[in-house]
Parts: structure tokens; sequence; C-alpha cells
């Protein structure tokens, strides 16, 4: 086109004048697949996009921070939610992600499907309360400052690990939880010291925070059997403990039934035998601040998980208060005591259990013990379209629903 007698040629070579004009222009441009086409990052989807931060994040820690800074410099990643618009299967696998990555990482997440592979002791709760904000946790250990006497020398050594001190900080640790003996040991440590009162507060302090330690093979448990269910609890406002499946599936068709859905008002049924042991959900419960109530059969297995919940340093009232068993026995027991005897026939005769109608009363509770799931929720389905089943059912789920509203 230009005013020449032959053809010419044309070659465009951009060079900015500044770098980061050719940095601002970049783009990366990705696909998923091979046989996908490539496209911008902009327009993948918001998951995607998350993720890209990440791992943005990831190569400028391994490449970029040794050069810009000191030797001894440690990163920290703050991250807001980045489970956003990710689903369950990559929300479980952002925590591996982000977990392999140096440094300290500060993460809020509403995913359940997140926090259920986040080690219990790097959870934070962030609880709005009527004391203002709260931050609830489970230490490894608990410390307060207490001026150094030669009786204390002997008295950490006796315990062989569960108590520190730290000298230069005037720091008595506990690693554990402080029984009773080696607490009154520390009293007599300063029963003669001339602020004796003031440290003994302090020793009364630290002995009532080292109540609230969970061992580390309770949570090694409920890391295995407790998964499904552990990113649900966190985020509940109160937890309603029962022995199994059948009675969650019943206490939530009952609370709908009662006008007070469990779900709307922030509740999680922990069926706690299938995922660990009542009294550990009690201990966790007290430990993260989280208000709860418990109801067991009145068999001999549930009587003993209250004694469990009474040997962890709960008090009688709170215990009496909180826990409650069904007079009759078992579920089972119950519900045929309360008059539902017709409607649990007809409800094993629906699943296919031909001789439910005729079969005698020990026989229809075996019938029943060996079909729990099934006919709980059938039962359920039968109290969800006829409430005027809601005055027969038990009598102590009715009353820990009711205890439920408004507890704190």
């Amino acid at each position: 086109m230009a005013a020449r007698d032959r053809d010419g040629e044309v070659d465009l070579r951009l060079v900015p004048l500044k770098s980061w004009d050719l940095l601002s222009k970049a783009e990366i441009i990705l696909r998923n697949e091979p046989h996908w086409p490539w496209l911008p990052l902009q327009r993948h989807g918001q998951g995607v996009q998350s993720l890209a931060v990440i791992f943005l994040f990831q190569a400028f820690v391994e490449h970029l921070l040794a050069e810009l800074y000191e030797a001894e410099s440690t990163p920290v990643l703050a991250l807001e939610e980045p489970e956003t618009h990710l689903h369950p299967q990559a929300a479980r696998t952002l925590w591996t992600h982000v977990s392999a990555l140096p440094g300290q990482k500060i993460i809020t997440t509403h995913s359940p499907y997140f926090v259920q592979l986040v080690p219990f002791r790097d959870l934070r709760l962030v609880q709005l309360t009527e004391n203002g904000t709260e931050i609830r946790w489970l230490p490894p250990s608990f410390s307060a400052r207490v001026p150094h006497v030669p009786t204390l020398d002997a008295v950490v050594a006796r315990t062989r690990g569960l108590l520190a001190y730290d000298r230069a900080a005037q720091t008595l640790t506990v690693g554990g939880k402080l029984d009773e003996a080696t607490y009154r040991e520390l009293l007599t440590c300063y029963g003669a010291h001339a602020d004796r009162a003031v440290i003994q507060g302090v020793l009364r302090e630290l002995r009532d925070k080292s109540l609230l330690y969970v061992p580390d093979d309770e949570l090694r448990a409920l890391e295995t059997f407790a998964r499904r269910i552990r990113g649900e609890i966190f985020f509940a406002r109160r937890w309603l403990i029962v022995e199994g499946q059948a009675e969650h599936l019943i206490v939530h068709a009952l609370a709908r039934a009662l006008g007070y859905d469990l779900d709307e008002h922030g509740v999680s049924v922990i069926d706690a035998v299938n995922n660990g042991h009542p009294a550990t959900f009690a201990a966790l419960a007290r430990a993260l601040g989280i208000p709860w109530v418990a109801v067991f059969d009145g068999d001999a297995a549930g009587v003993g998980y209250v004694r469990a919940i009474s040997a962890r340093e709960f008090t009688a009232p709170d215990v009496a208060q909180r826990c409650s068993t069904l007079p009759a026995g078992t579920l089972e027991q119950q519900l045929l005591a309360d008059g539902l005897e017709p409607e649990l026939r007809a409800v094993l005769h629906s699943i296919g259990e031909a001789n439910a109608l005729t079969v005698d009363r020990t026989g229809l509770e075996r019938c029943l013990d060996h079909n729990k799931t099934r006919y709980a929720a059938g039962l359920s389905a039968r109290l969800a379209a006829d409430t005027t089943l809601v005055p027969r059912m038990p009598q102590a789920f009715r009353d820990a629903i009711t205890r439920l509203r408004g507890l704190a």
C-alpha cells in the first residue's frame, strides 16, 4: 500500500518503555483437559480463579520470597472463604493444597467440606455472644504466670511432664487436665507467700481452664469416626446428642412437627455412638462454648453414657439439666410403651416384613431392632403427615427440643 514500485514488508516489534506495561497486558491462558479449548483465566469459573490465586501465592513464595526479603522471612497468607464456587470434593481437596503451602495460613470459611479435613487444634470458632466476639479452640496446654518458689520444682518433677515451669518467663504450663491432688500441691507451695491470695486465684483459674482439655487420643478418634459430621457441627449454634441414626431421623421429624425446625435454628443432631463417644462430644461442646443437651436409651449402655459424661468433670446439676434417658429402656421399647405399636407394625409391614402385623411383642421388638433406620424413616414420614402423633412421641425427645429453644 505504500507508494513504492515493489511490494514491501512490515515487521512490528512492540517493545514497551516500561516492563510493567508488558506485565500489565499479560494474561494466563489455560485449559483443564487436553481436548478442551484454551481460555483466558478470566473466562473460567470463579472456583478456578480462586484456586489460581492460591497457586500464584505458592509461586511467589517458591521463586520470589528469597530474592525480595530476608532469608528468615516467613510468608503469611490470609484467605477469605476460598471454597466459594467449588464443589464439595474440590473444597476438601483445597485443604490439601493450602496446608502444603509454607508459612502461616489464616483462613475464614463457611464450608463444612473444607473443615472436615482441618486438624481439630487448628480450628478457631469465632462466635458473637452477649459479651462480644469470642474465639474458642482446643489448646494442647494452658499457662499462667506465677513466681518461682523452691518447693515448686519438686512438684513439677513429680508430674513427669504434666507440668513445666519457665523461670525466665515465670510461666507455669499444664499439658493436659490438672488433677485435684496436683492442684492442692501447687496451692501448698504458695501457702506462705506474701501474695498467696492472688497466686491461688491464678492457680484456680488455671485448674478450671485445664478442665476443658480434650486429649489427643480422643481427637484422633474423632478425626477417624466423626469426619462425616465434623464440618457441620462446628457451624451449629446448639447440639442435640443422641445415640444413633434412628434417633437422628425421629428427632428431626418431631422438631418440625413441633414448629421448631432444627436446621432453621442452627441445631446439629449428633448420632454420637456412630461417630465416637457421647462423653467426648459433651467435652468438646464445653471447650468450644456450644450449648448442648442429650437423650440416651434407658438401658445399661445409655446410663453408662451419662455416667461417662459425669466423669468428665461436669457437675451433677449440669448433667441432670442436660442429659435424660428414656424411662422404658431402648428407643424401640419406649415407642411401644408410648402407644405407637399400631403405627410401627404398619411401617414394618410396608417395608416388607410380612409377619409384622401378627408377630408377638418380643418378636416385634426384635424386628424393630433389625430395621432401625428403615422403621425410623417410615415413622418420621407418618409424623410429618399426621401431627396428631406428636403427643405420643417420647416425652424425653419433646422435652429436649423444648430446652433447645433459646439454650445458651
